[in-house]
């Protein structure tokens, strides 16, 4: 903060708090953050839905995040960390993921730590039945992305593009094997997809 005194007589000194440097800086500032936070509401889709359940969804967060299970970190979370690893899982509103379903994926990746996929079976629950998506090998319609764990070489060599709802899936996974991403399969169910008007939702 600066202070200026004008050269007028000891008697009629002027104080100022800020310089007009600095008054037209701040302004600037304050400013910017106007016209950023204007064009964010023109810009951002708020979904209503999503704020009016946010409160439930973070108690239920932290009920799920207490009490810490240290025990999972050596085995889970270390080995990830001294390699510097980032691993890409999927979560959809219209899925059921069981306890172990991330457990179980990252402890197939660390079995085959030279996998870029790792996916689990699902099961995909509609009006008309349920049935299980997710063998092996990966192929057009037994995969989903719901049910995969990616690294961050990976998705290198594919990125998500959005093709049609049918293919979406098996077109981001056919793309990283078709560049040399190697896969790994858990013969476990660890969710459950719910089509509309299949039965309750998760």
């Amino acid at each position: 903060m600066a202070t200026v005194v004008s050269s007028l007589p000891a008697g009629a000194r002027e104080w100022r708090r800020f310089t007009p440097a600095q008054r037209v800086g701040r302004f600037a500032i304050y400013l910017l953050l106007v016209v950023a936070i204007v064009a964010s509401l023109r810009t951002i889709e708020v979904i209503p839905e999503f704020l009016y359940d946010a409160p439930e969804q973070v108690v239920d967060l932290l009920t799920r995040m207490w009490p810490v299970a240290w025990s999972y970190y050596p085995r889970g979370v270390h080995a990830a960390l001294m390699r510097g690893l980032t691993l890409f899982a999927w979560l959809d509103d219209d899925n059921a993921y069981r306890p172990p379903h991330i457990r179980r994926l990252v402890e197939t990746w660390q079995a085959h730590p030279g996998a870029g996929l790792v996916y689990s079976r699902i099961t995909m629950h509609t009006p008309a039945g349920e049935y299980l998506v997710g063998m092996a090998p990966p192929s057009y319609g037994q995969i989903d992305t719901s049910a995969m764990m990616t690294t961050a070489q990976a998705h290198e060599v594919a990125t998500w593009r959005d093709q049609g709802q049918e293919t979406i899936d098996w077109d981001l996974a056919d793309r990283m094997m078709m560049g040399g991403v190697t896969w790994a399969h858990v013969h476990e169910i660890t969710a459950d997809y719910y089509f509309a008007g299949a039965g309750p939702q998760p």
